[in-house]
C-alpha cells in the first residue's frame, strides 16, 4: 500500500500531515509513504525529521494581486503540477491527503488528473482558497470542527477533528512541567504562543505586561526568532525564575509547556488551539488580523462561544487589558475551571487515527 501526503507553506499545514503520517505508520506498518512540498520549504526539514521520503516541486502562493503576479502564480502552479504528475505516476499511490498549501494545490489536481482517491483536510472553520479550488474536482473534505460544516455543499464533508502529532499532545504532570521550565511548580503560568514564527505585535504587549502581573505569575513565551533578543533583555529584567523565553518550542518541549500552563495567550491557527483544547488550556486569543477571510477570527469565536476562552482583538490588547485579564481569570478558579473543561470537550485527541483509518479504507477500496 502506498500513501502520498501534501501540505506545506506554514507549520499550520505540515502538522496535521505529520500527524497522519504517524498514525498510518500505526495503523498500517507496511505503509509506503511519500511527502510531497515545495520546493526548499519549511515542510521539507519537519518532513525529514519524522523519516518520511520527500520531493519538493516548485509552489507558489495563491493569491489576488496584480496581472503579473497572476500570472507568475499560474506559472507556477503548472510547473508544479507538471512535476506532481511526473512524481505520482512514478510513486503509483493509493490515495493521498492533502493538507492546504501551495504545494498541495499542485499535488492533489494532479492526483484527481490521474484518477487517484483524494482526501483533503480543512484545518480552519472558514475554508482555505486551496482547499476550496481542490474540492471541486472531487477531493473528500475531512474538517476539523462542527461550524466549519456550513461552508461545504451538504454532505460533501466528514468530521474528524485536527490532526495533531502525538508528541504535541503527550501529557505530563503539571509540577513535573513547570519544574522542567525553571519554574515553582505551585505557582500559575502564562503560556505565550504567537505561532511557529512568533507575533511581534503579541511579543511587545507582554513586554510590557510581564512587570506588572502579580508576582506569583510565571511567564513562558515562545517569542519566534524575530523576538528573542527583546525576549532575553526582559527574562534578565525579571529573572528566570518569573519569565522564560524561547524562539521556538518543538513537539515535545511544546507538550511540557502546555502541561505546565494554567492559561494561555496565543494566536488562533487551528493547531494552536486544538493543542489548547487538547490539554485543557483556557485561552486568551488574539487573532491574527490579516489571516485569510479573517478565518483566525472565526477560529477563536467558534471556541469563545463553547466557552473555551477569551477573545481579544489585537486592537484591544494592551500590556493593561493583559495584565487585567489574567488577573481577573486568576481570581475565579470556578471560572478557569469551567474554561478547561469546555476546552477539554472540544478536543479530538484521535484526529490523526480517524483521517489515517479513512485513508486506509479508501486505498484498499482502490487496490
Amino acid at each position: 500500500m502506498k500513501i502520498a501526503l501534501t501540505g506545506g507553506g506554514s507549520g499550520g499545514h505540515a502538522a496535521p500531515a505529520l500527524a497522519v503520517a504517524e498514525a498510518i505508520r500505526r495503523l498500517e506498518p507496511s505503509a509506503e509513504l511519500l511527502y510531497i512540498g515545495s520546493r526548499g520549504g519549511m515542510e521539507e526539514g519537519l518532513a525529514l525529521h519524522a523519516g518520511l521520503t520527500y520531493r519538493g516541486i516548485t509552489a507558489r502562493k495563491i493569491r489576488r494581486a496584480t496581472p503579473l503576479a497572476m500570472a507568475g502564480v499560474a506559472v507556477s502552479l503548472l510547473r508544479g503540477l507538471a512535476e506532481a504528475l511526473w512524481l505520482l505516476r512514478s510513486f503509483r499511490p493509493d490515495v493521498i491527503l492533502g493538507t492546504g498549501g501551495y504545494a498541495a494545490a499542485s499535488a492533489v489536481r494532479a492526483a484527481t488528473a490521474l484518477g487517484i482517491p483524494a482526501v483533503i483536510h480543512e484545518q480552519n472553520v472558514i475554508p482555505g482558497r486551496t482547499n476550496l479550488w481542490l474540492a471541486r474536482f472531487g477531493a473528500r473534505v475531512c474538517i476539523s470542527t462542527p461550524a466549519a460544516a456550513e461552508h461545504w455543499p451538504a454532505g460533501a464533508a466528514v468530521l474528524t477533528g485536527l490532526p495533531l502529532r502525538s508528541a504535541a499532545i503527550a501529557r505530563h504532570g503539571t509540577g513535573e512541567a513547570r519544574r522542567a521550565a525553571g519554574f515553582d511548580p505551585e505557582r500559575p503560568v502564562l503560556l505565550v504562543l504567537g505561532g511557529s514564527q512568533g507575533a511581534q505585535s503579541i511579543n511587545a504587549v507582554v513586554y510590557a505586561a510581564a512587570p506588572l502581573l502579580p508576582a506569583e505569575v510565571q511567564v513562558l513565551h515562545q517569542t519566534g526568532a524575530a523576538g528573542i533578543g527583546d525576549a532575553e533583555r526582559v527574562a534578565q529584567s525579571l529573572g528566570s525564575a518569573r519569565y522564560a523565553c524561547h524562539a521556538f518550542l518543538d513537539a515535545d518541549r511544546l507538550a511540557l509547556a502546555y502541561s505546565s500552563a494554567t492559561l494561555a495567550l496565543c494566536r488562533c491557527g487551528a493547531s494552536t488551539l486544538a493543542e489548547c483544547h487538547a490539554h485543557g488550556v483556557p485561552t486568551l486569543m488574539t487573532p491574527l488580523p490579516s489571516a485569510y477571510a479573517d478565518h483566525q477570527r472565526h477560529n477563536a469565536l467558534e471556541a469563545e462561544a463553547a466557552g473555551a476562552g477569551i477573545l481579544l482583538p489585537q486592537a484591544q490588547l494592551t500590556g493593561r487589558r493583559l495584565v487585567d485579564e489574567v488577573s481577573g481569570l486568576l481570581a475565579a478558579p470556578d471560572r478557569l475551571y469551567a474554561f478547561r473543561e469546555a476546552a477539554l470537550a472540544m478536543a479530538a485527541p484521535d484526529a490523526a487515527g480517524r483521517v489515517a483509518q479513512l485513508l486506509l479504507e479508501m486505498a484498499r477500496k482502490g487496490r
